[in-house]
């Protein structure tokens, strides 16, 4: 068989309108799905601050801390965090490291003690069954209420 110069081009054009169509698809549902996507990430965050300090009423987030590195782990944002009467309860740190998968965005929080109140994994693209298993109550809680060393560091910043 033997394939025209014509069809060629047929076929070629046909491919690019195909193309532009998935990719205007794609631009268009990106739009609409990218604020959704940001809320969700910044109520998950929220909800996790109020998870580990439930008493707190204001999160102060620190700027001169984000973007700050400690090996392959990235500060995304640092808090302190204040009670009812502007006492301050302790600090909430949420970083991210990576996984198998991605990365993982978690969230820490440590109170004036040292000790470290708890752990939330508020992001991750981990193997389910597996990798996953990071925000599993039984090894998030293995970190509650242990001595948080860097404590001393934290109060300096």
């Amino acid at each position: 068989m033997k394939s025209s110069a014509k069809e060629i081009i047929l076929l070629g054009i046909t491919l690019g309108i195909v193309s532009m169509i998935a990719a205007l698809g794609l631009s268009v549902t990106y739009s609409v799905t990218k604020p959704v996507i940001a809320m969700q990430i910044k109520l998950a965050l929220e909800n996790a601050q109020k998870e580990i300090f439930p008493e707190a009423t204001e999160f102060l987030q620190k700027e001169a801390m984000i973007g700050k590195e400690n090996g392959s782990t990235v500060v995304k944002d640092f808090y302190t965090v204040n009670g009812s009467d502007k006492q301050q309860l302790g600090y909430l740190v949420s970083a991210t490291t990576p996984g198998y998968g991605g990365n993982i965005l978690f969230i820490i929080g440590v109170s004036l003690d040292g000790t470290l109140k708890s752990v939330r994994v508020t992001e991750h693209t981990e193997t389910p069954g597996l990798g996953a298993n990071v925000t599993s109550k039984s090894f998030l809680e293995q970190f509650d209420n242990k001595k948080f060393p860097m404590i001393l560091l934290l109060r300096r910043m």
